[in-house]
């Protein structure tokens, strides 16, 4: 077959990580009409996760990652003698997939009712590339996938000796023992301090992410290393933070990543109107229907000072009521 022996040429041609995962994307995308695909890797217990590569013909969820935990896939791929090749339709029914995060963040947004995963590599990790469409693989198309993934996975073992810091970056809190953070670099701090006004940098963690992570270690001790941890979200005038906590082999928390979804639009840009920073946050929660008295519990001051910036943010946007300030706000917002 023609398609199978470019493909297989094109994947052994890579000489890198990234490479591979582009040139074997849209090997497969010929032939498969996909939705979308994605290349990933998994560490061993799930403690890391990186995406390498993705590619959608429809709109994806920016934080897709936060509703990968209970993919059902999961309790497959863990067991010893776990198959390279794993369809989600044959293993799992529409019923039992439709009532996981995985779908409803996934799956239902984006149309998509079936996934394939062609396993590349799985022994210190899992390397994978993933198959989305919005109808259900055929068998045929699953036997296709099967001749192409044993290239797959040599072509992986070859260029895997150039090795990625998976999951690095400065949104990222390494965690001791007791689950205190070793150390909170400055765009930690400062991303945090946007979500959580109230923190107390001296302490450990803010409240809400301190109480989500020893909910995490009692789920950790319920049902171990099965699968990443429910995400925490926190929303704020950036958008939104999203916090995955993968576990260490030991079953015990070990890192805290941290994703940002930036709002769309940004109250922040009536910067450019005049309006301070506080003013800006205050438009944002207002646009969210938020009173003074909410608005001074979120952003830790006093409703006087409040009620303060609400007036002056209303008075350079010309406006008199709260409506009529939103309105205007989004009428600037909107011309880009």
């Amino acid at each position: 077959m023609t398609w199978l022996s470019d493909a297989i040429g094109s994947i052994y041609a890579a000489q890198s990580v990234d490479s591979l995962a582009r040139v074997s994307m849209s090997a497969i995308d010929q032939q498969f009409r996909l939705s979308a695909s994605t290349c990933e890797e998994f560490g061993r217990h799930f403690e890391s996760y990186t995406l390498h590569r993705i590619r959608t013909s429809v709109d994806y969820p920016r934080d897709f990652a936060a509703f990968l935990h209970d993919n059902p896939l999961g309790q497959f791929l863990v067991k010893p003698d776990c198959e390279s090749i794993l369809h989600l339709r044959d293993l799992v029914s529409l019923g039992t997939w439709s009532r996981t995060d995985h779908f409803n963040g996934i799956a239902k947004p984006t149309m998509f009712s079936d996934m394939l995963l062609l396993l590349a590599d799985k022994r210190s990790g899992f390397k994978m590339v993933s198959l989305y469409r919005d109808q259900k693989f055929s068998a045929t198309e699953r036997h296709l996938a099967g001749l192409l993934q044993p290239h797959l996975h040599a072509a992986w073992k070859r260029v895997s000796a150039i090795e990625r810091d998976v999951g690095a970056g400065p949104l990222r809190i390494e965690l001791k023992a007791d689950f205190s953070p070793f150390e909170i670099t400055e765009p930690v701090r400062i991303k945090l301090k946007h979500y959580f006004p109230h923190w107390d940098e001296g302490s450990k963690l803010p409240g809400p992410l301190d109480s989500w992570v020893a909910h995490s270690l009692l789920e950790l001790r319920r049902q171990p290393l099965l699968r990443p941890l429910r995400a925490l979200s926190a929303e704020g005038i950036h958008g939104r933070l999203l916090f995955r906590c993968f576990p260490e082999k030991g079953g015990e928390v070990m890192t805290i990543v941290m994703v940002e979804v930036p709002s769309s639009p940004s109250f922040l840009r009536l910067r450019r109107e005049g309006l301070t920073l506080r003013e800006c946050e205050v438009m944002h929660w207002i646009a969210q229907g938020k009173r003074n008295l909410e608005l001074a519990t979120i952003i830790g001051l006093s409703p006087r000072t409040v009620g303060k910036h609400v007036e002056n943010a209303f008075r350079k946007l010309s406006a008199n009521t709260r409506t009529a300030a939103v309105a205007k706000a989004f009428e600037l917002l909107g011309r880009g």
